[in-house]
């Protein structure tokens, strides 16, 4: 077989314009987040860069800014062993709970590999999940920015932002699992607020039609900083003022490959059947179903288009919690 390169040299434009993107991105966060409103405040913030690269902008952008910030695991680390933390796993995560207390930090800003989600760790150490962040941070928008819009969310977030959209008198926007739908509806209608869950990922009006964790962490520091108040003092205000709490839990199903075809007719057989606790309602995400019920909680089932497994969330007012049988 004959070898032809996808490039020959001759294709190659001989003329190519330089674009420092660094230094336009970092430019533009200036532009998105009150960085002043963060200097008065004067907290004290630990940010993780997972050894990804997000190191020196998450943490250069802030302290350039005058707020005092600890970095770790800036440095470069390629993600060769298993043991290396590329994302939020609960051996890493529980690093940076710790030197968050240790160190008497206001809050933990986090991102993954390649800085597109976020992670947060409050005051006292606990992990925020991210569903509790992204309906914070479109509240904080629209009450103490007065930013008076709508929101968009996967099928797979939490129900808490239609709830927190209801209470501003907004309405929220359902796509499928997949931020380019998300993506997709920004570069329609710019005059809206935008975020997704389970990898954790968020943008905003004004940015760019993609999940970036560097703008989230960037948004909750100075939410935290106008609010004066903490993570975990602010999800119980938002309880109280919602009238309900939103817990969720999540669990994974392995199937055979083969086997996929028919979990794929269990999942729509549900839909079929009656629920005493309320109804059920097919989702527009492929492979997947939503029930929600009367009672406001909700149930998702959705089959994983890479792995063989079968994904389930489900969002509860009390707590809930998977056992292995």
């Amino acid at each position: 077989m004959e070898f032809r390169p996808l490039l020959t040299v001759h294709q190659v434009p001989r003329a190519a314009k330089k674009v420092n993107l660094r230094e336009n991105y970092l430019k533009r966060l200036e532009e998105l987040i009150q960085f002043d409103t963060l200097r008065k405040a004067k907290p004290s913030l630990v940010v993780d860069a997972l050894h990804g690269c997000g190191a020196g902008y998450l943490d250069r952008t802030l302290s350039d800014h005058g707020v005092t910030v600890q970095a770790m695991r800036t440095e470069r680390d390629l993600p060769v062993r298993r043991d290396r933390p590329r994302r939020f796993r609960r051996k890493s995560r529980a690093s940076a709970q710790g030197f968050v207390v240790d160190s008497k930090a206001t809050a933990g800003l986090a991102t993954d590999g390649d800085a597109d989600r976020f992670g947060i760790v409050d005051r006292d150490g606990t992990w925020i999940q991210p569903n509790l962040i992204l309906a914070l941070v479109y509240d904080y928008l629209v009450e103490t920015r007065k930013w008076k819009m709508p929101a968009a969310r996967s099928v797979a977030t939490t129900q808490m932002i239609d709830a927190v959209a209801k209470s501003h008198g907004q309405t929220v926007h359902q796509t499928p699992v997949g931020f380019k739908y998300i993506g997709q509806l920004i570069r329609e209608d710019k005059n809206r607020s935008w975020r997704r869950k389970k990898s954790a990922g968020l943008t905003i009006r004004g940015h760019i039609p993609e999940k970036d964790g560097i703008l989230a962490c960037l948004l909750v520091a100075e939410m935290i900083a106008a609010r004066g108040a903490s993570i975990g003092e602010q999800v119980r205000a938002m309880y109280k003022k919602l009238g309900r709490e939103f817990w969720a839990g999540s669990a994974k199903i392995f199937i055979f490959p083969t086997n996929k075809r028919q979990t794929q007719s269990s999942v729509w057989l549900l839909t079929l059947r009656h629920s005493p606790a309320g109804k059920s309602y097919p989702s527009t995400a492929p492979m997947a179903q939503k029930f929600v019920f009367d009672d406001g909680s909700s149930m998702l089932l959705r089959l994983s288009g890479t792995e063989p497994l079968l994904r389930m969330y489900v969002e509860a007012e009390k707590r809930c919690r998977f056992r292995k049988n």
